[in-house]
């Protein structure tokens, strides 16, 4: 698997140079499709068979815009709540993320719970399950152990028949 990951694309404004012209949002978007594509390109022509996984720090606002760039993964901010980014991108593109690392500073059972609800709101297929932008510092080591302890232990038929149990209405 390819990971582009980068967490400073604010700063590609600064590469491109101001000069006196003023760049908007739309010339970073465009110089991140381009930049995007040829890179997928690329890679796909060395390596066909690589899943490519793309991830913006803080694309919440680019989400719709990465669909068409020919990535198989779009990572989702761990500010982007999983179920709108799901229902933003649709169900053919898989998904990756996202745990906010703040819940490893709660109880297990919530962590428990935010995990648990992530992985619902991405749905059956088509997602990578990690925690936000990385452990945070003087995160409790056993909260790390307990996230990789219930995600090893996702069993998906189990939990989205939950999910389908309470989205049941009652018959009158």
């Amino acid at each position: 698997m390819h990971t582009n990951f980068d967490s400073w694309v604010d700063n590609y404004l600064q590469m491109l140079g101001n000069n006196g012209q003023g760049h908007t949002f739309k010339s970073l978007i465009q110089v991140i499709n381009v930049s995007c594509v040829l890179m997928v390109s690329a890679v796909r022509k060395a390596c066909p068979q690589v899943p490519l996984v793309f991830y913006i720090n803080g694309n919440g606002g680019l989400l719709e815009r990465m669909v068409g760039t020919g990535i198989d993964v779009i990572g989702l901010d761990w500010t982007v709540d999983m179920a709108d980014g799901r229902r933003r991108l649709g169900n053919k593109i898989a998904v990756q993320g996202n745990v906010d690392p703040a819940y490893l500073f709660c109880p297990l059972p919530a962590l428990t719970d935010e995990i648990h609800r992530v992985v619902r709101s991405a749905g059956r297929r088509g997602h990578i399950l990690n925690l936000g932008h990385g452990v945070l510092v003087k995160t409790p080591e056993e909260a790390v152990a307990h996230f990789f302890d219930v995600a090893r232990g996702l069993r998906y038929d189990s939990l989205f028949e939950e999910v389908m149990v309470e989205d049941l209405k009652p018959v009158s």
